[in-house]
């Protein structure tokens, strides 16, 4: 600083000429010139504008960025709008076969209850049915046994024969109008299945068997036997025994029969 002193001390500035020559012969002296002219705002601006050019220049690739991010976002976009309309067709497509399907489903419930009704009609003719083939069954077992009832019953009387309706008939009116019996108890004896007339097998005595003849063997078989039993030995006058022929028995039968003193016979059906 000193230095610069001296050296301006060996000039005489007296006009702006003056002035120019010498700074023209020393640089440096400008500088310094501006120094004492311009403010430190002033001074700094160069600085700043560097600083605001790198902002700048900055901020111009950011923009940049911003731009290719924005491209590849309106990119995307274009692709999900094209996609929407897809998924539009598809939706419509879906809507078009829901509501085929709902009219499929409306004629298949129509169906099932047409189904339901047709079948409860196949239950009740197969019911009506069964009942038919068991009531043929019971009444090709009863001619059976009454055919073939020698074979049958011949381990209870011998010299058995069976009475024909119009001789079973007779002897029931004829107890009827003795007083033995009552109508009621006429109609019941002539429900018997078969009315055999015999000796018994081991006694020799004059019996009559009060018969009830069934597939299959339940309760109210034995109880029907004993009951019409007791009718036909007040009508004859004479022992009569329940005899229930069957081809199989229903659980716990035998004990039942064994209580009411009914002979269970059994006779294998042949279809």
């Amino acid at each position: 600083m000193e230095t610069l002193e001296k050296q301006m001390d060996e000039y005489r500035v007296r006009t702006f000429g003056d002035l120019l020559r010498a700074l023209k012969a020393h640089p440096e002296w400008l500088e310094e010139l501006r120094k004492l002219i311009l403010t430190t705002e002033l001074l700094e601006l160069p600085r700043k504008v560097d600083e605001l050019i790198r902002l700048v220049k900055q901020h111009g690739e950011l923009l940049k960025e911003h731009d290719r991010r924005l491209t590849r976002v309106e990119q995307d976009i274009q692709v999900l709008k094209q996609d929407v309309t897809v998924l539009k067709r598809d939706v419509a497509v879906l809507k078009e076969d829901v509501t085929v399907l709902k009219r499929d489903v409306a004629v298949l419930k129509e169906d099932v209850t047409v189904l339901k009704r047709d079948v409860a009609g196949l239950k009740d003719d197969v019911e009506t049915l069964k009942d038919q083939v068991g009531g043929l069954r019971g009444k090709d077992y009863e001619r059976t046994v009454r055919e073939r009832y020698p074979a049958i019953v011949w381990r209870v009387v011998r010299k058995s024969r069976i009475l024909s309706t119009q001789k079973l008939a007779d002897r029931l009116d004829e107890a009827v109008e003795t007083g033995t019996i009552n109508e009621q108890d006429y109609h019941d004896a002539m429900e018997l299945d078969a009315v055999i007339e015999g000796r018994d097998w081991h006694s020799g005595e004059p019996v009559v068997l009060a018969v009830e003849a069934s597939v299959t063997a339940f309760e109210k078989d034995v109880h029907r036997a004993a009951e019409r039993a007791q009718i036909l030995q007040r009508a004859f006058g004479i022992r009569a025994i329940p005899v229930v022929v069957c081809d199989r028995v229903f659980t716990g039968i035998e004990q039942t029969a064994q209580d009411h003193g009914v002979q269970l016979l059994s006779y294998q059906y042949q279809t």
